[in-house]
């Protein structure tokens, strides 16, 4: 919605009579939330069951544009039952925290346990209860567990189209795939899902999963790529990376490996789980120990955990940057076991170094009086090490701050060159 935006809204309720407040109108601005609450005059034993396709819901809103963007439009919103005879209506301009909804999660033979229409009944309730919030639909986590849970892809494809079709707000939408390494992936095989549903209309990007395994964590950038390169283009993420599970196991290095070698590959950003967050373990609420390393301790923050710092560290880098406008290029990182480049060359620069050395750049193109930049950042410490300045013109070399024997421990480190001439 535009800055000025201003939404005058109508609640349009059908069965007008089974509610005991009528029609209601009121003006909404940007970054308002409205609720509408009715109460039905009679109760049901569970409207729940009511939510079937091709049926109309038991209540809508209309909300009506008339100033900025949303000039003009209008838009259709379902309202949802909130337990006994309580029914409302929400609607939220986008603001805040956005969340990833996961309204099931594959299982063997869920095909007959749970049964195609209570699936598809559910995410219409989910649906019409959550629009209203930021939120991302996913349509089942690892959804291609032993063999799609029973059903066809096609099933799936059509739910995605549905999910689509319900939703007014039209939301991101994608699905969380299970990875081969796994017994339940193996019959239906995808490191991310461009290998399944890239073409499909209702999924607007690719998730990636890589396991929970340092040999797994290696296929990252071979993961991105793969989904980078196809056709039409979509972002893609990896959503479930090598989880930090307990402090130092994997380690920091290697959740930085995942992250960055995800993002200089081309990936559109990336997630972390780890100790007490991907399993939620709270005093409150002790989570038991499974078959996964779990931290039971609490006395040390997930959110210190070093893995967890350093993603943090790559959140605040890449926030100063517009990153997003750099391109995946291996090939201006000769000579250096780590392809990791991001750039708009001529211009602007991101090299990873997973194990530091130096970079041999290639600025024969530009003229030797053009100057550009360098900053290397050393992301053992998320800090900035050394700076300095070369001149186009010719190919030059760019050594790492630290290196062996004057440093016996290696690092990962970022060089940044920038082009500061006018």
């Amino acid at each position: 919605m535009g800055k000025k935006t201003v939404l005058p809204l109508l609640a349009i309720l059908l069965h007008l009579a089974s509610f005991s407040q009528a029609n209601s109108q009121n003006l909404l601005k940007t970054w308002d939330v409205f609720e509408l609450t009715l109460v039905s005059k009679s109760s049901s034993s569970n409207p729940y069951l009511e939510i079937v396709p091709g049926k109309t819901p038991f209540l809508t809103a209309r909300f009506t544009g008339t100033d900025g963007l949303a000039a003009g439009q209008s838009m259709t919103v379902p309202g949802f039952w909130d337990g006994e005879r309580t029914w409302k209506i929400k609607f939220a301009n986008s603001k805040g925290i956005t969340v990833w909804i996961h309204a099931w999660w594959s299982r063997e033979g869920i095909s007959k346990s749970i049964g195609e229409e209570n699936i598809i009944r559910w995410w219409r309730y989910v649906v019409q209860r959550l629009h209203a919030y930021n939120v991302i639909w996913v349509i089942a986590g690892e959804y291609n567990m032993n063999d799609y849970g029973g059903f066809p892809l096609e099933f799936w494809n059509g739910l995605g189209k549905i999910i689509k079709d319900e939703d007014p707000y039209e939301r991101i939408m994608g699905a969380h795939p299970t990875p081969p390494m796994w017994s339940g992936g193996a019959d239906a095989p995808q490191w991310s899902t461009a290998e399944a549903i890239h073409d499909q209309q209702w999924s607007d990007y690719n998730q990636g999963q890589t396991g929970h395994a340092r040999w797994c964590n290696e296929l990252t950038p071979w993961i991105i790529t793969n989904a980078y390169n196809r056709k039409p283009a979509k972002p893609v993420v990896v959503t479930e990376p090598w989880y930090e599970f307990i402090e130092g196991n994997p380690t920091a290095m290697d959740i930085r490996f995942g992250a960055w070698s995800a993002v200089m590959s081309g990936a559109a950003g990336h997630s972390y789980g780890g100790g007490h967050i991907w399993r939620v373990h709270l005093p409150e609420r002790p989570t038991g120990v499974g078959s996964w390393p779990m931290d039971t301790s609490f006395a040390t923050n997930t959110m210190l955990y070093p893995g967890a710092v350093s993603v943090g560290f790559m959140g605040k880098f890449l926030r100063k940057l517009d990153w997003w406008k750099l391109e995946p290029h291996p090939e201006l990182v000769p000579e250096n076991p780590s392809p990791y480049c991001l750039a708009d060359p001529g211009r602007e620069y991101l090299f990873y170094l997973r194990y530091g050395g130096s970079v041999k750049i290639d600025l024969t193109a530009y003229p030797g009086s053009s100057e550009f930049e360098f900053t290397w950042t050393d992301l053992v410490n998320s800090r900035e090490s050394k700076k300095g300045v070369i001149s186009g013109g010719s190919v030059t070399e760019i050594k790492c701050p630290e290196d062996y024997p004057g440093t016996v421990n290696f690092k990962d480190w970022l060089l940044y060159v920038v082009r500061t001439d006018k």
